[in-house]
């Protein structure tokens, strides 16, 4: 029997890949084409130990539950050394070309923001954005490398149970608050915080979890866990009663009709047609059922009400138009170089921060970091769209939409480690797809060699 040739688009270590062949990028000129690197046992371990810190929100379950602040910081610290110190060579490679144009961005914006202005109260906002920018690049570090060395399926089935924390500790702090909410009971009891301790940041993670999940499901043959994790987040994500989060949860499973390959358009849309018809149900009708709801629970429902039938106002969106118009006045005072870093926290009309991470960029840092965030969000999306491996182009759109609804909502999302750890891991999966699945065919004799290691 003739030995047969593997189909065109097959790699053992991409399965689902729709490249021909597997170029991987010859770094110094060692590797051959088909060669994968050696995996540093330290640096895939510091990994997973970083996103765990940090995606599954360590430092907040150790504050709700034992009053401990910032205990798990100095590990995180530890380990993003360890990551730079092991993965050192593989840097510009792993971040790819939008986790480089997020350097710039980063970069200008605190150059530019911090040469206008800075005032001793907004030393700890400098400090979140150095510490989320180096999770963010120690997490493209991390996923690169462990997707070559073994296969981007490892990577985002780990973060999705990472992930799922977040989304346990909700719905079980929504049971039993007394032994995962040890105080601030009555107030906890509203809204599902999570062990993030806020509702809002809480269901961010929970999409993200969702998006993740989206692309796990490309890998695995047996999809019932995913789903079943998918279904939690969901349950998770209505007990946070987050007017943002539950309409992206919405606006992520919607969006698969059009990017997913996974579900036929006709049942995916029905799928959603009974999903969507749900929620609307819940809030029209099923609202009734709920005779121990409070005031903030109802008022949150009725405005979702209100946002799903067309009929939105400023209460509605929680102040968020209002915070938008003033945030443009006082833009306008210097459009240029922006105010300073930290002065868009407290608008002089609101008393609060714009909500909203381009107008925060805008106002601190111009014109220059604004259109780089925004050229950043432009090459994701162009780099995730041309991903040829379906899991991770799935799951990095999906994760874009997220952090783009979110950053239209919440300014914190700027300095957010969770969610730039979900945006690092898509940046290197991405990075990992591209090396891997070049644009030139490989001979037919080396496609049918196992991956060596060097």
């Amino acid at each position: 029997m003739r030995n047969q040739q593997p189909p065109s688009g097959y790699h053992p270590r991409f399965p689902g890949g729709t490249a021909a062949g597997a170029r991987m990028l010859r770094p110094l000129g060692q590797l051959q084409p088909w060669a994968t690197p050696r995996m540093s046992w330290i640096g895939t371990i510091c990994f997973f130990a970083l996103v765990l810190c940090t995606l599954g929100s360590l430092n907040g379950i150790a504050l709700l539950a034992f009053g401990i602040v910032r205990f798990f910081s100095p590990l995180m610290l530890g380990l993003c050394i360890t990551i730079l110190l092991v993965l050192r060579l593989a840097m510009i490679r792993s971040l790819g070309t939008a986790g480089l144009w997020y350097v710039g961005f980063l970069l200008s914006y605190l150059a530019i923001s911090l040469f206008n202005g800075f005032s001793d109260s907004s030393l700890y906002l400098l400090q979140y954005h150095i510490t989320a920018a180096m999770v963010m690049v120690c997490c493209a570090m991390g996923a690169r490398h462990v997707a070559l060395a073994t296969s981007p399926r490892t990577v985002l089935r780990i973060a999705f149970i990472i992930a799922l924390f977040p989304v346990v500790y909700a719905i079980l702090g929504t049971i039993f608050p007394g032994r995962f909410y040890p105080y601030g009971k009555a107030k906890l009891l509203e809204r599902a915080a999570g062990s993030f301790g806020n509702a809002n940041a809480t269901g961010a993670v929970i999409c993200l979890a969702v998006a993740i999940g989206f692309g796990c499901l490309l890998f695995e043959k047996r999809r019932l866990y995913i789903m079943l994790g998918i279904g939690m987040s969901a349950i998770a994500c209505m007990l946070t009663f987050s007017r943002a989060s539950i309409i992206m949860l919405l606006g992520v499973a919607f969006v698969q009709i059009f990017i997913s390959p996974l579900i036929k358009r006709k049942s995916m849309a029905l799928a959603m047609i009974l999903a969507v018809g749900g929620v609307f149900w819940f809030l029209a009708a099923g609202v009734n059922l709920l005779t121990a709801a409070t005031s903030e629970q109802m008022h949150r429902i009725n405005s979702l009400w209100n946002i799903f039938s067309g009929s939105t106002s400023s209460e509605d969106t929680g102040g968020r138009l209002i915070l938008i118009q003033a945030a443009l006045e006082e833009w306008t005072e210097n459009p240029i170089l922006g105010r300073g870093f930290g002065s868009f926290r407290q608008l002089e009309v609101t008393g609060g921060g714009p909500h909203n991470v381009f107008l925060l960029v805008l106002g601190e840092g111009g014109l220059i970091p604004f259109f780089a965030l925004i050229a950043f969000c432009g090459v994701f999306l162009h780099q995730a769209w041309i991903c040829k491996v379906p899991g991770v182009r799935v799951a990095s759109l999906s994760c874009l939409m997220v952090f783009l609804g979110f950053c239209m909502t919440n300014h914190g999302v700027a300095y957010s480690q969770s969610v730039w750890t979900a945006m690092g891991i898509m940046c290197g999966l991405m990075a990992a797809a591209k090396e891997t699945t070049g644009h030139r065919e490989l001979p037919q004799a080396a496609l049918a060699q196992p991956l060596r290691r060097p």
